[in-house]
């Protein structure tokens, strides 16, 4: 599932290998970037409601991401982090500017920041 797949790349954990059974006789090693080329609202939905449920759930997924990502002070994956957003939350109903936290831990995110811009 595309939604499981981007919460396993969201975790916190350095790897993120997947394995995608597709059937009987079919195994292979997903690797990370799947999630950029298959979208989680992309998919096919039963019910069409599913889709608000999975934006809510995501958004509360990528502050997490990004929470840790800054008080870890890695800036660049910040950065890569924030301009995905597009692709992330491509077919769900999501204004993407409610999904930047604005109460973010950023002091030591963006000294970093100063410090590799000089």
């Amino acid at each position: 599932c595309r939604f499981e797949r981007l919460a396993r790349i969201l975790t916190p954990v350095a790897d993120t290998t997947m394995l995608l059974i597709t059937d009987d006789t079919c195994v292979r090693q997903s690797i990370s970037q799947d999630f950029l080329n298959e979208p989680v609202g992309c998919g096919n939905f039963t019910e069409e409601s599913d889709r608000a449920r999975l934006a809510g759930n995501l958004e509360r997924m990528v502050h997490s991401k990004l929470r840790h990502l800054a008080e870890s002070g890695s800036v660049s994956e910040y950065r890569r982090w924030l301009s995905s957003f597009s692709s992330l939350f491509s077919g769900l109903p999501t204004n993407l500017s409610t999904v930047r936290p604005i109460d973010f831990p950023q002091a030591s995110c963006m000294s970093e920041v100063g410090r590799q811009l000089g």
